[in-house]
């Protein structure tokens, strides 16, 4: 597959300049330029011309910053000293609608998707009392509110303020 370059550019605000007169169909970007970041310049492209595909481009693997540039709306996120057959497998993925990142970070995201799994589980377990979750089950057996108060030994305004 050949791929024309239709610009370099040294700064974020400029390269959404350049988006918008030659609309390409990607933007390799460098996380770390000047003036306005590859981060902010991702989600501005992506906010006004969304079938734009970015591919991040950056040395930086730190999660916070691989996680700022995936919610922005990167759809690749590969390391600087990635191989050309990388970046040209990162082109074709992305075309297709598809996701990608660097071998060297899928730990990385791996573990940060995982970590957020399991602070959002912990939160929402947490999110009712033990008397809400006795309720809850008792309504999913089946038990109408009545016989659910009766086995729970408690009023049936108790029941259904912990419904």
């Amino acid at each position: 597959m050949k791929f024309d370059v239709v610009a370099h550019v040294p700064d974020g605000r400029t390269t959404i300049e350049l988006v918008r007169e030659h609309k390409p169909d990607i933007v390799i970007m460098d996380i770390g330029m000047p003036g306005l970041n590859g981060v902010e310049a991702t989600r501005y492209i992506i906010q006004e011309f969304p079938s734009v595909k970015v591919i991040g481009l950056s040395m930086h693997t730190e999660r916070t910053i691989i996680a700022d540039m995936l919610r922005a709306g990167a759809s690749a996120y590969l390391l600087k000293d990635a191989e050309s057959t990388e970046l040209a497998h990162a082109i074709n993925i992305v075309l297709k609608n598809k996701k990608c990142i660097s071998a060297e970070i899928t730990d990385i995201v791996v573990d940060d998707y995982v970590h957020t799994l399991d602070e959002h589980q912990a939160t929402n377990s947490h999110s009712l009392t033990p008397k809400e979750r006795e309720v809850l089950q008792r309504l999913v057996e089946g038990y109408s509110a009545k016989e659910a108060t009766e086995k729970m030994n408690i009023a049936i305004s108790t029941f259904e303020t912990h419904r």
